[in-house]
């Protein structure tokens, strides 16, 4: 646990949708930010720490993510040091609907 460094959290982590079937003529295939919908971050806002993802298909419209969410440690949202207290990492989950139009995914 003495290798986890709170203060080193980027704070700036999103999920970005790419049409890869459908590239654009920047060549960025309609790279886009999906905002994370119903979900509040170890603070209240609506800040992320991504590890990781898994995706599970639920229908020919929706999409489920299991997203590894390394949270600080925080008490009555007071930051805690996590070398004293270690990590506070979450599954979160959201759901996406497909398609060019996807703008949000729900938590």
């Amino acid at each position: 646990m003495t290798l986890l460094n709170e203060r080193g959290r980027s704070q700036a982590d999103h999920m970005v949708v790419l049409d890869i079937d459908n590239p654009g003529a920047d060549g960025l295939f309609g790279m886009r930010d999906l905002e994370l919908s119903g979900y509040k971050g170890a603070f209240g806002g609506k800040d992320i720490d991504l590890h990781g993802f898994d995706v599970e298909i639920l229908d020919d419209e929706t999409l489920r993510f299991y997203v590894v969410n390394h949270r600080p440690p925080v008490n009555e949202s007071l930051p805690l040091p996590g070398k004293e207290f270690g990590a506070n990492s979450t599954v979160e989950i959201f759901d996406v609907i497909r398609g060019k139009e996807a703008t949000e995914m729900k938590h």
